[in-house]
């Protein structure tokens, strides 16, 4: 029943390009409607298609709630006091909400077949806006891993580099980089035809374009921090076994030791973040750069007959593995969240104080007897206080016992 639904939508999509008196050759095709594509991946790779709906409703959940919570815990003061990266997880935690929204939209053109983004100036914004969090986040891991670089290597220059108004500074200074290099997605893309594609005065510059930024954010800048996260490694053993060392010099040496599991605790974090990330991001770059050696076959073929014609059967398994690899990349805008709660001793303490403070909250609901009705509706903070004491003190009364 699918099959012949997207068959008659394949059927009349084409008869309306048609009347746009389109020519299919290879130039023309990536002007063709959007709808035609789909309904064709739709007919011939439904598993893949269903398999990313799913997989992206998962990191649109985990990851907006997760990045949330992390946002708030990391935006503590006194988490940045014992974290020097943490303005840059705070702006990067941003980011990966950021791309997480925006994402919705392609994923509603590609996976469900909606026109989500064919519409005037929304177009040329989104693009624009879509690459801000995807150039940010490869910037903001290769800076804090320089910060964390730069701390265990130049320990005494680390200070002035760590220090929060610089971190500030680049921060804004990565951001405005990054916006710089986006504006020209808004020249790229246009709202024509009914639908938002690439300018035709623009396919050159796209193609030279996309392989510069495309090489230098999702190659270079993964690779330069790849190798700064192994030296990173190296110098930290090293460490490690001289703090080991040091164990017997009495107190100095267990404050050394105590101060040493902060570093190295914030270490390990930023280093788990940072290699999901490289892992993640480096197959989808590989799937996007080879794109221009694989293109579609004749969109007049019928539709039933296109896994028949060879030059189709490779795009679409193309498309497929694709379709795969970018659904479970996006994972590292998700799930960030778990890789803090996991390797930073602080941030589980934040977060079970957060849940805490919720169920005191909910407990509070229950204090007054008189006036029950007023109570749950309206909380007093007299009341979480109240319920707050009690709590401290029947822990405390148990620990006694």
């Amino acid at each position: 029943m699918a099959s012949d639904i997207e068959l008659m939508n394949y059927t009349s999509t084409v008869e309306m390009e048609s009347e746009r008196n389109i020519s299919f050759d290879n130039e023309d095709k990536s002007n063709l409607h959007w709808s035609v594509y789909y309904h064709i991946e739709l007919y011939h790779i439904f598993p893949a298609i269903v398999f990313a709906r799913c997989v992206h409703i998962v990191w649109y959940v985990v990851g907006l709630i997760g990045n949330a919570i992390s946002l708030k815990i990391w935006a503590i003061p006194r988490m940045r006091r014992i974290n020097s990266s943490a303005l840059y997880l705070v702006a990067l935690t941003i980011t990966d909400i950021l791309y997480l929204l925006l994402n919705i939209v392609m994923y509603l053109r590609f996976f469900w077949g909606l026109p989500s983004m064919d519409v005037p100036i929304f177009c040329e914004l989104w693009n624009v806006l879509n690459m801000i969090p995807q150039y940010a986040s490869q910037v903001l891991v290769l800076g804090f891993t320089i910060e964390r670089f730069i701390s265990i290597y130049h320990p005494f220059h680390s200070e002035r580099f760590a220090r929060h108004q610089r971190a500030r500074k680049e921060i804004i200074s990565i951001m405005v980089g990054v916006i710089t290099l986006s504006l020209p997605q808004g020249f790229i893309w246009h709202f024509e035809y009914g639908q938002c594609q690439v300018r035709s005065v623009a396919h050159e510059f796209l193609k030279y374009w996309s392989l510069g930024t495309e090489i230098t954010m999702f190659v270079v800048f993964p690779v330069i921090t790849l190798i700064l996260n192994i030296l990173i490694i190296k110098a930290s053993r090293k460490s490690f076994m001289e703090q080991e060392n040091n164990l017997t010099q009495g107190h100095n040496g267990h404050r050394a030791n105590r101060n040493g599991k902060y570093v190295r605790s914030s270490t390990i974090t930023l280093l788990c973040l940072s290699f999901f990330r490289i892992i993640t991001q480096l197959p989808m770059t590989i799937v996007f750069l080879i794109q221009q050696f694989y293109y579609p076959g004749d969109p007049e073929l019928p539709i039933q007959y296109i896994n028949e014609d060879p030059v189709w059967v490779r795009f679409l398994k193309y498309i497929q593995i694709r379709f795969i690899i970018e659904s479970i990349g996006a994972s590292h805008h998700a799930l960030s969240v778990f890789f803090f709660y996991f390797t930073t001793r602080k941030f589980r303490e934040e977060l079970k104080g957060i849940f805490r403070s919720y169920k005191l909250s909910f407990v509070s609901v229950y204090v007054d007897p008189n006036n029950t009705e007023l109570a749950t509706t309206y909380p007093s903070s007299a009341m979480r206080t109240s319920a707050s004491s009690l709590y401290s003190t029947t822990n405390r009364l148990s620990a006694k016992l």
